[in-house]
């Protein structure tokens, strides 16, 4: 039995000697009947999450005229893990003290992205801003057009 179960069952016993049932708690302070009950038995699996279960529990405390923090603060080492197995480890205490890969590995992918970018960006800019110039080639040259009108009635071709 752990805390969360004890103070459960202490919160159940407060409700009972002051003669109110989960149903009158729900129609007072509307905690679901199935929440006050899995909190009266200790029983995580049944309850929303935290945020929802610390807001009821303070709640309920106020209701039955109990100070809050006591509970609260069993809910939230219940929540815990227990065992130092479930501990999220570093990765180099996982590997018995290796990194999975050498700190250069990681510096050398970076600096290849960065150069990467640039050669990228330099295709770009020749590529697109700045078109390769052919010398010329294949472009089309004006010359001025020199009109010759037709002639007038009564005058000669030059």
């Amino acid at each position: 039995m752990n805390s969360l179960d004890t103070l459960g069952a202490e919160l159940r016993e407060l409700r009972e000697s002051l003669g109110v049932s989960r149903d009158e708690v729900y129609l007072k302070i509307r905690i679901p009947k199935a929440y006050v009950k899995a909190l009266e038995e200790g029983d995580l699996a049944a309850l929303p999450a935290p945020c929802y279960v610390v807001g009821f529990v303070k709640s309920y405390c106020a209701y039955l005229g109990a100070h809050p923090s006591r509970y609260v603060n069993a809910y939230r080492e219940a929540l815990r893990p227990v065992t130092a197995s479930h501990r999220i480890l570093p990765l180099s205490q996982r590997k018995g003290g290796q990194d999975a890969t050498p700190r250069w590995v990681s510096e050398a992918i970076t600096w290849a992205a960065i150069c990467a970018i640039i050669v990228l960006g330099w295709m770009a800019y020749t590529l697109v801003v700045r078109p390769d110039d052919s010398g010329g080639q294949g472009r089309v040259e004006a010359e001025t057009l020199r009109m010759v009108l037709p002639p007038a009635p009564g005058e000669e071709l030059p």
